[in-house]
């Protein structure tokens, strides 16, 4: 993967968080099995792949103060943060319809 293609993709908003978007498609966060083997290899395929794009992410060296593993970090925190606005929302839009 080019190095310098990644690390555009992971020094935006919206890259980070389509990178975010394919790790999880990949479970590279999660340790899923299941009865089947054929569905175990499958995840377990996937999660490969997961596995490699965090290794490049995580090889950038550090340019302009942030390396890898700190893009990943900053990726995972502000999806902490959509997701804790998203429950603030809902939370909201809740109190708003008991009323």
């Amino acid at each position: 993967m080019d190095k310098t293609t990644l690390r555009w993709l992971m020094t935006t908003r919206e890259g980070r968080e389509a990178m975010l978007g394919v790790l999880d498609l990949t479970g590279v966060y999660r340790t899923d099995f299941s009865d089947g083997e054929n569905t175990n290899m499958l995840l377990t395929g996937r999660r490969s792949v997961g596995t490699d794009l965090l290794q490049e992410i995580r090889s950038l060296e550090r340019e302009d103060g942030e390396d890898g593993l700190s893009l990943e970090y900053r990726m995972l925190r502000e999806d902490q943060e959509r997701q804790r606005r998203a429950v603030e929302k809902e939370k909201e839009d809740f109190d708003f319809y008991k009323e």
